[in-house]
């Protein structure tokens, strides 16, 4: 009976605590028209690993000149240099399409990054996860 009472007991506040994760609301996301100036790299998220680096000063530098400088980099983000940039609207595929809406992205050596700005926190996301690539997290410097 009493190791009856124990796994009820136990069952009971694992579940609770599961339901409090579960029913805290993510953070809600604003269109930022504009990303100039430097970000803060403080984590990449890949589907195979998070890698942490808000202790490190890896700096993303968007320019008005539509260039972007890198530096203290560190792998998987970008390499240290400069490279060409664009922040616009633009349909993920590159077509107007019915069923898709257009997104504020960044594209860079050839590549779309689909951005999402998270106010309360002041976190800067390019997201390539729509196939399967990185989440580059960033926090206004």
């Amino acid at each position: 009976m009493l190791i009856f009472f124990l796994m009820v007991s136990i069952s009971c506040s694992r579940t609770e605590n599961v339901e409090e994760e579960i029913i805290k609301p993510p953070e809600k996301t604003e269109i930022i028209e504009n990303i100039q100036g430097s970000w803060h790299l403080v984590k990449v998220e890949s589907y195979l690993k998070i890698y942490d680096f808000s202790a490190d000063n890896i700096i993303y530098n968007f320019q008005e000149n539509n260039v972007l400088t890198v530096s203290g980099a560190k792998p998987p983000s970008f390499e240290n240099g400069n490279y060409n940039y664009e922040y616009k609207m633009d349909y993920l595929s590159g077509y107007p399409s019915p069923t898709e809406t257009k997104l504020y992205m960044v594209k860079t050596i050839g590549l779309k990054y689909p951005v999402l700005y998270y106010p309360a926190s002041s976190t800067l996301v390019l997201d390539r996860s729509y196939i399967d690539g990185p989440k580059y997290n960033f926090r206004k410097k």
